[in-house]
């Protein structure tokens, strides 16, 4: 009897919750895959510009990105060129000011002067800088394999790897937004030699090609930068 009352002086309340309810179990389980997990969906952004004008354009965040490849011509070239097909894995300001520091503070231990990104062996800057910028279109949804596949850099084949991550949301195993364990593979089929980044921003579609914007942490060079340029 009580519970009728409640129900009964409640009825607008409980009829509003319910098909809050119902709504709810409806966008959930529009998103579930087949094996249970709920799939989030990473909407690909389109960008009317190549990949070059993309970074130059997010002015704050890629500025350092870009004085590196303008010295590079021919690396300017190709990402500016709308016939190319590239993939641009893209470090920020972020990575080159925390290893432009690190390089700094050694060089100062050894009594040398500080350099800059203007300053830096253009040989060396331009192999490194290469190893993010991978041949052909590669998406997420382009990595189908659970480990992974395998990447060929825009200068001599340079083998990279890309394998996709999953992270989870609203308790949800795998239910989180979809990002890139990007991976220098050092030309070694063991994983345990790889120096390994992830991605924060993906899939962003350019006129030839895709950006992919690295984590601020990523150190740049993945573990050779200090050592090419302390010299």
């Amino acid at each position: 009897m009580l519970l009728i009352m409640i129900f009964n002086r409640n009825r607008g309340i409980v009829v509003y919750c319910f098909i809050v309810f119902i709504s709810g179990l409806l966008v959930c389980s529009s998103c579930k895959k087949p094996g249970g997990d709920y799939a989030y969906v990473n909407t690909e952004n389109t960008y009317s510009g190549t990949d070059y004008e993309y970074i130059v354009a997010k002015t704050g965040v890629y500025d350092s990105l870009v004085k590196a490849i303008n010295r590079i011509s021919w690396l300017k070239d190709s990402l500016s060129n709308s016939g190319t097909q590239l993939t641009l894995f893209a470090p920020s300001n972020a990575s080159f000011r925390l290893i432009m520091s690190t390089l700094n503070i050694a060089r100062a231990s050894s009594g040398k002067s500080p350099v800059y990104i203007s300053d830096l062996d253009l040989p060396n800057l331009d192999t490194l800088i290469s190893r993010y910028v991978i041949k052909g279109k590669i998406s997420t949804s382009t990595i189908q394999f659970v480990d992974g596949m395998d990447l060929s850099s825009v200068l001599y084949h340079y083998p990279m790897h890309g394998q996709r991550s999953f992270s989870e949301a609203m308790g949800f195993q795998a239910g989180g937004p979809t990002n890139i364990i990007f991976s220098d593979t050092k030309k070694s089929p063991f994983i345990r030699d790889w120096i390994r980044t992830e991605t924060n921003v993906v899939n962003i579609v350019t006129q030839n090609g895709v950006v992919h914007s690295l984590n601020p942490e990523h150190e740049l060079g993945f573990g050779e930068f200090v050592s090419r340029f302390n010299k």
